[in-house]
């Protein structure tokens, strides 16, 4: 293996595309493109910080022979940010590994040390452990990462990362996981607390994620760039990482789909059965505004989606066919006044309704009303006041989120001084925009306990 193989290889091993390793080593994208195609080499200060930065050595990397070991990158901790928050920041995820579980191999010897570790030297050696720890502000994790996981070591004011190039398999994360010459045990109580207990059943397990979702026979978790897949027992069966920015769904009725909406104006739809991906699609242009509502019809045939296309300003009803999900009808495309934010299914009038609002002459707020979807038109149901539009969009956003902790805590209904607990009383309440009554429904979330 040459040296331009060696850097390529490195570089998809630490899942760095070549404009970040070129950012990383300050020459331009071209130069690291020459590289990996055998058209140059570099000079001997960025052979040294390539080799730096892929934990080698110089010789390692420009000597023709076989691959090196998992390149392990390095990256300074921001002064005065703590290593929880550091990883956190890079990967919201990562599983912490109990260090107090960590044993060093050191042969024979190390066999009888961690015999001992369960008497009173084991108590010496693990405060002994804790204290280097703590100076040293070591933590380990475990990342999650598509297809592969990462080794995360901070050790002092640095981070270390390896991409192991594969999954740890569930059984070594049960009982041990060797990296380097070390065992970690404290992945297996991580977990363990995947699996929901009686105790983490409902509220508790679910302030963890975004958006939550339970058709009785799945449960599915949405976080940051990760969706959780759970059997009814709450025994974690799958993960996937396909959308960023992706907290918002919902279960097709009648069936185990699992459809999955991403802010970057991007639908994933998941067969829970088999566990996998069966379609992946951009439905928008525009990028971190796709916040909107959808729904899916009774029968579980149609699903309704707002888009926002072209323009922020515009939007647009795509009712989609759910055997392959593509569209067969788009409805209030070009219209610039009429914006679109929030659709319901109401099941008991076999009614699609909407909220929506129309803009004044100056492009803004001009007043909301309830639609309802009749065949080809989006009829007004009944105007609503600018306090009663925003309380209700909240109310049926968070209702799509699943009431989860941390939507209830970026809803504009607690921003507007209701507490979790109070919001908390809409969660089990019938979601009727027709029969809708504000200073009702204030009343009912306002009340005592």
């Amino acid at each position: 293996m040459n040296i331009a193989e060696k850097i390529k290889n490195a570089r998809n091993q630490a899942g760095l595309s070549q404009q970040e390793l070129a950012d990383r080593l300050h020459v331009s994208r071209s130069a690291v493109a020459k590289w990996e195609a055998d058209k140059g080499l570099p000079d001997i200060e960025n052979l040294k910080s390539l080799a730096k930065l892929f934990g080698m050595t110089v010789d390692e990397l420009v000597d023709d022979g076989e691959e090196a070991g998992p390149c392990t990158l390095t990256e300074p901790i921001p002064p005065g940010c703590e290593p929880e928050d550091a990883v956190r920041e890079k990967w919201p995820d990562a599983a912490r590994i109990d260090w107090l579980l960590l044993r060093h191999d050191f042969g024979p010897a190390g066999q009888i040390l961690n015999a001992l570790s369960f008497g009173w030297f084991g108590m010496t050696w693990r405060l002994f452990h804790r204290r280097e720890c703590d100076v040293n502000r070591c933590r380990y994790y475990l990342v999650d990462n598509f297809d592969e996981h990462i080794f995360v070591h901070i050790h002092g004011d640095t981070m270390h990362y390896t991409p192991l190039g594969r999954r740890v398999l569930r059984s070594e994360r049960d009982n041990v996981f060797r990296h380097r010459g070390r065992t970690y045990e404290g992945v297996g109580k991580i977990c363990e607390r995947q699996k929901l207990g009686d105790a983490e059943k409902g509220d508790a397990f679910m302030k963890k994620f975004w958006g939550f979702y339970n058709n009785g026979t799945y449960q599915v978790g949405c976080q940051e760039g990760t969706m959780y897949l759970y059997d009814a027992d709450g025994s974690e069966l799958a993960r996937f990482k396909d959308l960023r920015y992706a907290p918002r769904g919902a279960f097709q009725p009648g069936t185990n789909i699992f459809v999955l909406r991403s802010t970057e104006g991007c639908l994933a739809v998941y067969d829970c059965d088999q566990r996998k991906l069966l379609k992946k699609f951009y439905f928008s242009t525009v990028r971190h505004a796709q916040d909107d509502g959808f729904c899916f019809s009774p029968d579980g045939k149609l699903f309704y989606n707002i888009e926002r296309f072209p323009q922020d300003t515009q939007t647009r009803l795509t009712i989609y066919e759910t055997e392959g999900f593509t569209p067969v009808k788009m409805i209030n495309e070009g219209e610039e006044e009429r914006d679109l934010s929030e659709i319901v299914c109401d099941e008991s009038r076999d009614q699609i309704q909407i909220l929506y609002f129309l803009r004044d002459a100056e492009g803004v707020y001009d007043q909301g009303y309830v639609g309802t979807l009749e065949g080809d038109e989006i009829a007004m149901l009944r105007p609503l006041s600018e306090r009663e539009y925003e309380f209700l969009r909240s109310w049926v956003n968070l209702r799509t989120f699943g009431f989860t902790e941390k939507a209830m805590e970026w809803s504009s209904l607690h921003y507007d001084g209701y507490t979790n607990d109070q919001i908390r009383r809409l969660r089990d309440r019938k979601l009727d925009l027709y029969t809708y009554d504000l200073e009702a429904t204030i009343r009912l979330i306002r009340q005592e306990g």
